[in-house]
């Protein structure tokens, strides 16, 4: 599964079957991208050398990418200050792209899935400590709140170093931004004429459940709200006041 991010898949599927070994760089207009600017430093880049006896100092891969291309990546990092290849993963230009997946795909959008992942923190930074459910311990990590479409395919992510809780996450910034980007919501008047209709449907896990925020996004946005799993409601208290430890 390539996943909504991915294009030129006729180009990647022949590269992964080793049929090319290569494609060629092709850029195109896009408005309005985080770091896009240096994008104006690639003659710099190319002036100082970074290309220079490529061919002595590397074997050319085989694969969909690239030595050039490898090499203009770290490059378009070292300006932007990235670090490692793994914090890519955490750049919000793919995330701008998010309107445009869920107005691709409407028939996925009516159904939305947030969950929530601790991403474990390795370094010697003193950062908070996060309930790991899978390592039942309090551990140094980071919390990322995934919004997916009804396929599971993600649209973006929200990260906090401190977690306030996927409520609070989603009152704050989640339902407002899929009020904004959800397609094909109904309108006022539609919702005034059937008490039964809303707007789209939210997917959470036993993190998310509280019948009060259930209610609070009816009678307020008109959003049906569902607890997903198997596992009982008493496990999700049984969390909470395991994840209370870690403050």
């Amino acid at each position: 599964m390539l996943g909504v991010a991915c294009g030129r898949v006729e180009e990647r599927t022949l590269a992964a079957f080793g049929i090319i070994n290569s494609v060629e760089s092709r850029f195109e207009r896009c408005n309005d991208v985080s770091f896009g600017g240096v994008l104006t430093a690639l003659a710099a880049l190319t002036a100082n050398g970074l290309y220079s006896s490529l061919n002595d100092c590397f074997a050319e891969f085989k694969g969909y990418y690239r030595v050039i291309q490898v090499i203009t990546l770290l490059g378009f990092m070292a300006l932007c200050r990235i670090k490692t290849v793994e914090n890519l993963r955490w750049q919000p230009p793919g995330e701008l792209l998010s309107k445009k997946w869920l107005k691709d795909n409407p028939d996925l959008s009516g159904v939305l899935y947030v969950d929530g992942h601790v991403r474990l923190y390795g370094g010697n930074e003193n950062m908070p400590k996060q309930y790991v459910s899978r390592e039942r311990l309090c551990l140094k990590g980071v919390m990322d709140f995934w919004v997916n479409d009804k396929l599971g395919q993600p649209l973006f992510v929200v990260r906090r170093d401190v977690n306030p809780g996927m409520l609070e996450v989603l009152r704050k910034e989640i339902i407002p931004r899929l009020l904004k980007e959800v397609p094909n919501q109904p309108s006022e008047e539609m919702l005034s004429e059937n008490q039964l209709l809303h707007r789209f449907i939210i997917v959470l896990d036993r993190e998310g459940y509280s019948p009060g925020f259930f209610k609070e996004m009816w009678d307020k946005y008109r959003i049906a709200c569902i607890i997903a799993g198997k596992r009982t409601l008493q496990g999700s208290f049984v969390k909470q006041k395991k994840s209370d430890r870690c403050s």
